[in-house]
């Protein structure tokens, strides 16, 4: 086998069976349920898109809380994942450690907007400058959560 070989075999290793690939599959688990607590809130509470509010029975949330309830759900749902199963933490005070995953997933979304929002204007499709944006983050967050939240030993 060559040289090269060896070095894309040793890559391939290094990011499919690595700590990053757990991470990847995890943060694709928290999307499921992200677009699921979200459809499933639409559908409970019968959501009417004509006025972006969801009405059941008097209660009425806009589409936007719906979001972010969403949202919530999933990085939780994140946290405990990546912190029994990715980064193998059980040491460390998971009260103070959601918060530093709030916080670190605060700064991830403002820097996905700010590619997103750096993209756009240039004339780049609003999707292909969400995927660019969101894989970037994907590596910063990678990263923060392993130095901040559940810190290298």
């Amino acid at each position: 086998m060559s040289k090269l070989n060896q070095k894309i075999i040793s890559l391939f290793n290094y990011y499919f069976k690595s700590q990053f690939l757990v991470f990847f599959i995890v943060g694709l688990s928290a999307f499921v349920v992200d677009i699921g607590t979200l459809f499933l809130q639409t559908n409970i509470f019968n959501f009417n898109p004509e006025i972006n509010l969801i009405n059941s029975g008097g209660l009425i949330i806009n589409i936007y809380i719906a979001n972010v309830i969403a949202v919530i759900v999933a990085l939780t749902f994140g946290f405990f994942l990546n912190r029994y199963w990715t980064f193998k933490e059980t040491t460390g005070k998971a009260k103070k450690q959601i918060w530093q995953y709030y916080f670190v997933s605060l700064f991830n979304l403002v820097l996905n907007n700010l590619i997103f929002g750096t993209l756009v204007p240039l004339g780049v499709s609003p999707f292909i400058a969400k995927v660019i944006a969101t894989f970037i983050q994907m590596f910063t967050s990678f990263a923060l959560y392993k130095i901040i939240v559940f810190k290298v030993k």
